[in-house]
């Protein structure tokens, strides 16, 4: 029971991995298990979630979530860069870093500011507006002036679940919805 595409790989019962995700379905104990390694089959991030209950618990990680850049090497800062919330996102949404959350740490500040050469899209949940504001504030000025774009995703919809109930092409059409903050 192996389905391996170039960014997922599930297995059943043990551990694989590609160079993109490592997902886990272990039968015994009902846990779905996600995560990335890096160089050397370290992890990078790791998170779990317990599927035995209705509404779904992270155990996340001691790594410190500040100093990651989930699957930094994946990126091509040559072309536009969406800024997500959490993994899911991410495995839906080809060029882009989760946030792990709603906020943007400096590691990653540093990086996008030393190292993008188009446009920064931030999707968060639609939860998370004025987090996503905040982000496109701290990103809009020196050399990524008029390079930073906000979408907004339709209430009730995060980037995974309006791929999953719409498909990829409508998710791929939505993100051409990008907007400018105006004062």
């Amino acid at each position: 029971n192996l389905t391996l595409t170039s960014k997922v790989c599930i297995v059943l019962g043990s551990w694989m991995y590609t160079t993109h995700y490592l997902i886990v379905i272990d039968p015994c104990a009902l846990n779905f298990v996600h995560g990335r390694y890096k160089y050397q089959h370290t992890y990078q991030h790791f998170r779990k979630k317990q599927s035995k209950t209705k509404q779904f618990k992270y155990l996340n990680p001691s790594v410190d979530k500040t100093q990651i850049i989930f699957n930094e090497h994946l990126i091509n800062w040559d072309k536009p860069v969406f800024l997500v919330e959490g993994a899911f996102d991410h495995i839906v949404l080809p060029n882009s870093i989760p946030l792990l959350g709603k906020k943007m740490y400096d590691k990653l500040f540093t990086e996008i500011y030393n190292k993008s050469k188009n446009f920064i899209i931030i999707v968060l949940d639609p939860d998370a507006i004025e987090d996503a504001k905040k982000i496109y504030n701290k990103l809009e000025g020196g050399k990524l002036l008029n390079k930073i774009l906000l979408n907004y995703m339709p209430k009730d919809h995060d980037v995974s679940s309006f791929n999953q109930t719409y498909g990829y092409e409508n998710l791929k059409k939505w993100l051409t919805k990008n907007v400018k903050l105006t004062d």
